[in-house]
């Protein structure tokens, strides 16, 4: 006699696969954010405008003019001047 293999295949669960499919739609949607988000929130700014968005996230646009590593200074930030140097004390 020869064995039957049709009863030898495992089929999921309906519930399994329902978690299976929500979590490739959790998925899809999380990488579409990745994606897409970032463009949207994007903003441009010139050097000028920048003073009115403190706390947002931009990208200024300007020419360097003057640049300032504070190598004594916490984290040892590098200051950038764009469009006009700062203005000495």
């Amino acid at each position: 006699m020869k064995p039957n293999h049709s009863s030898l295949v495992v089929q999921p669960s309906r519930s399994s696969l329902l978690v299976w499919m929500l979590l490739c739609l959790i998925v899809a949607l999380a990488l579409a954010t990745l994606i897409i988000e970032p463009g949207l929130a994007q903003q441009k700014l010139t050097a000028a405008e920048a003073k009115d968005h403190v706390g947002e996230t931009a990208t200024i646009c300007g020419n360097v003019v003057s640049s300032r590593y504070a190598d004594s200074t916490k984290g040892q930030p590098t200051f950038l001047n764009l469009d006009k140097p700062y203005r000495s004390a």
